[in-house]
């Protein structure tokens, strides 16, 4: 009987050929970065992970919210100082359109000219005052205010708080002059 040497002894291996499929490398993190599906977590574990994760949520929560907040009262004071200069502005042209200088003085109280405004109704979600005092002009909005002086030789009076204002420019028998604003 023929015998048989060590090679024949032992089945053939067969090579199966293991398809590799590669995803692109962005797509792929490394094992563990999130929990891997193969790896099961005994029950204190879970409740560590489990904690931790929602504790870091609720922190990043807070840092978020304290962010927007503090750049909520920035943004607000910006655009209150920008819009109160705005309404100073308005104003002023608004008596510069309505005023002329004559030497005329009537024998009664006339009135010279009307002019109606349409002014927001809240000036950086603030409510707001516009007071006219002697020759100058008050725009209070909150903690926020400016004033302006009108150039002009007039009285101004009166004070109004936003939506349609009226402005009317009056002469008086004794040769005054005023400029008065109110709400229509």
């Amino acid at each position: 009987m023929i015998k048989q040497t060590h090679a024949y002894k032992h089945k053939k291996r067969q090579t199966t050929a293991k398809v590799i499929s590669r995803q692109p490398s962005f797509l792929c993190f490394p094992k563990g970065f999130f929990l891997h599906k193969k790896k099961r977590l005994k029950g204190e574990a879970t409740l560590v992970v489990h904690t931790i994760l929602i504790a870091a949520s609720i922190t990043f929560i807070l840092v978020v919210v304290a962010a927007f907040g503090s750049l909520k009262g920035t943004y607000q004071e910006l655009i209150a100082k920008n819009e109160i200069r705005e309404l100073c502005l308005l104003t002023k042209d608004g008596i510069d359109k309505i005023y002329h200088q004559t030497r005329y003085v009537p024998k009664t109280n006339t009135t010279l000219g009307r002019l109606v405004l349409s002014y927001p109704d809240r000036v950086a979600e603030l409510n707001y005052r516009i007071n006219f005092t002697g020759n100058a002009l008050y725009v209070k909005a909150g903690e926020y205010s400016e004033s302006c002086i009108v150039g002009l030789n007039i009285t101004l009076k009166g004070e109004v708080s936003g939506s349609f204002v009226e402005l009317t420019f009056r002469k008086y028998s004794n040769g005054a002059q005023e400029v008065e604003i109110r709400n229509v």
